[in-house]
């Protein structure tokens, strides 16, 4: 019989937040998992977190010293394990922080139905799932800019803003596996995010590096872990900050580390490996789902986007509609600034626009009967305007560095 929970030795590791307890054998549930230090399929004595069932390691990695020297060299200090000290432990858990700044109301399940939110001057209000049926306009969460659709959520009865509940329960304050540093959780009106290097709106994790360069990251990259498993790959993934080669999903170089397998040569960057599993999009009337590679019965066949109509690499992701058989480039399918909430008011940097020829700051509006300043094509749907009141500069979106 499974010894009683108080019999069996409970670590703190450096490496996760929560207490390891001791397990001598695995279970059906962990059979199939890896530890979390060393990748490889969990077997023997292993310590595994109680609280979020997701954080493995093996009896001899938890144990593993901390830093070791080696006969090749005559630096002692070169071999070590980094990540942050006690100290700095201790002083992160005093300083997290829910974003969630007062709860007003509670129902009968627990759950919180009135809350007020740092980044809202009003009061939010718990709502329900959305069907595909009823989302006609495709609500956008303010915090990640991904669709409300079958998710809970929290709007304003006030005005228009809305977030995921899973965005508005975010941590204002948290440590970032790969910057040893506390960043903090804001509301800002376009950036660009230097992991996956896409503009974005909605919610980042803001800070300073150890050499006070500011960062700020989108919650997409800054909650993914360190190791991840991904549907597309057999295999679990880490991050390399050395990795250098293409990345199987576009094809493109690396350049600041990527998630590979230490068992074969896959790799995804975080453009690709943050990339949404389903989309809509205007060509289709049906939902767009993220595919891997396309079956190639025919070497000499050529494959084309449906969208734009040029020709596409098979061995690349592309989104694919199964119904209709309609396939597209990601860029493609996702269209201009895909995190981005293009709603009237919000601010576009000018020094984003191609060619740099404008100065003043300019904001989405809805566009009607207006022409483009640079091309003088009439704008449709979401363009950018002067804030100045008295200038009449306008700008499609297509003239903007992305």
């Amino acid at each position: 019989m499974e010894k009683d929970l108080k019999e069996r030795e409970v670590i703190k590791h450096f490496s996760h937040p929560h207490p390891l307890v001791l397990n001598e054998d695995q279970s059906d549930e962990t059979k199939e998992a890896c530890c979390n230090g060393c990748l490889e399929p969990l077997f023997g004595p292993c310590f595994s977190c109680g609280e979020c069932s997701q954080f493995h390691l093996h009896k001899k990695c938890a144990q593993a010293p901390l830093q070791i020297t080696h006969s090749h060299f005559h630096n002692k200090d070169l071999f070590r394990v980094i990540d942050q000290d006690e100290a700095a432990d201790e002083e992160n858990s005093k300083n997290v922080e829910s974003s969630i700044t007062n709860i007003m109301e509670v129902n009968k399940h627990g759950d919180a139905v009135k809350i007020k939110h740092f980044s809202h001057q009003h009061c939010l209000m718990l709502g329900g799932k959305i069907s595909g049926d009823d989302d006609d306009d495709g609500e956008q969460c303010d915090g990640c800019v991904g669709s409300i659709l079958d998710s809970f959520f929290y709007y304003c009865p006030e005005c228009d803003f809305i977030l995921h509940k899973a965005c508005a329960e975010l941590p204002r304050r948290k440590p970032l596996w790969f910057y040893q540093s506390l960043s903090t959780l804001s509301l800002g009106d376009i950036f660009r995010c230097i992991k996956c290097y896409r503009l974005c709106s909605g919610f980042f994790y803001e800070g300073h590096d150890s050499y006070r360069e500011e960062y700020k990251f989108c919650v997409r990259c800054a909650t993914i872990s360190h190791i991840h498993r991904h549907e597309r790959h057999e295999h679990p993934l880490f991050f390399d900050f050395k990795f250098w080669r293409n990345c199987n999903g576009c094809g493109d170089t690396c350049k600041d580390g990527a998630y590979r397998c230490k068992d074969c040569p896959f790799a995804l960057n975080f453009a690709c490996i943050t990339l949404p599993k389903a989309i809509g999009h205007k060509s289709d009337e049906h939902i767009f789902k993220l595919a891997f590679h396309d079956r190639m019965d025919d070497e000499s066949e050529e494959y084309y986007c449906d969208i734009c109509e040029e020709k596409r690499d098979p061995n690349l992701w592309f989104y694919y509609c199964e119904i209709c058989d309609n396939s597209a480039h990601p860029k493609c399918a996702l269209g201009k600034y895909p995190f981005i909430k293009k709603k009237t008011g919000t601010t576009f940097p000018y020094y984003w626009l191609t060619p740099h020829k404008y100065d003043h700051p300019l904001t989405f509006f809805e566009a009607l009967y207006d022409t483009c300043s640079e091309c003088d094509r009439p704008c449709v749907d979401v363009a950018l305007k002067c804030r100045d009141p008295e200038c009449n500069y306008i700008i499609h979106l297509d003239h903007c560095d992305g």
